[in-house]
This record gives C-alpha cells, sequence and structure tokens, in this order.
C-alpha cells in the first residue's frame, strides 16, 4: 500500500495549513484512491503556528486587544500551553496579512503590537523557564 504525505504550510492570504492540506490530500485520494494519505500540516512560525500547535499538543487561546503594524487597534491571540509557557505567534500582530500592499513601508510599520502580546502573556504569568528538550513542550 502507497503511503502518502501532506505536509505543506499556508499559502499567504489564501489558504491555511490545514487547508492546503486538505485540497492536496483531497487531489492525491482522486488520483491513488489505495493509498494512505496522512496531513500534517506545518508552519515556518509565522501565520498558521498558533493553530498548528494548538492542534498538535492543545493549549488554550487567548484573544488580547493590540495593534497592527500601523497602530491600529486589532484584535489578536497567542497560545497557553499546559505547562504555563506562551506561544506567540508574529504575524498575528506583525504581519504582512494586517496590511495592503500599499502599506508596506519599512519605515512606517513596527512590531510593537507583538511586544503587547508578550506583555500580556508575562502579566498572566507565562512561564519563562528553560525551553530546551523535551521540557518545552
Amino acid at each position: 500500500m502507497r503511503k502518502i504525505i501532506v505536509a505543506t504550510d499556508s499559502f499567504k492570504g489564501s489558504l491555511l495549513a490545514c487547508e492546503a492540506c486538505g485540497v492536496i490530500a483531497k487531489q492525491a485520494q482522486i488520483v491513488f484512491p489505495d493509498a494512505e494519505i496522512l496531513q500534517m500540516p506545518i508552519s515556518d512560525g509565522g501565520e498558521g503556528l498558533v493553530e498548528i500547535i494548538l492542534e498538535a499538543i492543545g493549549g488554550e487561546r487567548k484573544p488580547i486587544r493590540t495593534t497592527d503594524p500601523l497602530g491600529r487597534e486589532i484584535t489578536a491571540e497567542y497560545l497557553r500551553l499546559s505547562n504555563g509557557a506562551a506561544l506567540i505567534e508574529m504575524a498575528g500582530a506583525g504581519g504582512l496579512t494586517l496590511l495592503n500592499p500599499r502599506e508596506y513601508d519599512p519605515l512606517r510599520t513596527s512590531t510593537f503590537g507583538v511586544g503587547l502580546m508578550i506583555l500580556d502573556a508575562i502579566k498572566s504569568g507565562a512561564w519563562g523557564g528553560d525551553c530546551s528538550g523535551d521540557s518545552f513542550f
């Protein structure tokens, strides 16, 4: 029996990693109907990271009010893991998907909103211990 592993990241601005995996897996199943298709959404640490980790090991979403790269108020979220650690996806408050292409300007944009997310995590008691080895997850 054939086994196909579909492991893909998101397609910026169009599909989440889990959606992209689903589309690819569906088409692979049509071409290879007897194959076992495994879907493994992945992330490079940008958009979709919280979703991938939440699906893989669980946790609790923590929505907060913060700012986008141009200082506009938005709601973003980070993940609180069972051990108390916080997982912050930078793209949630500092990513290009929050901007229109005409707003791409490194002289006007910032990651201040990501800093607000980090501050909220710290104030909420996020664990800041050793993240080496298996102790992190």
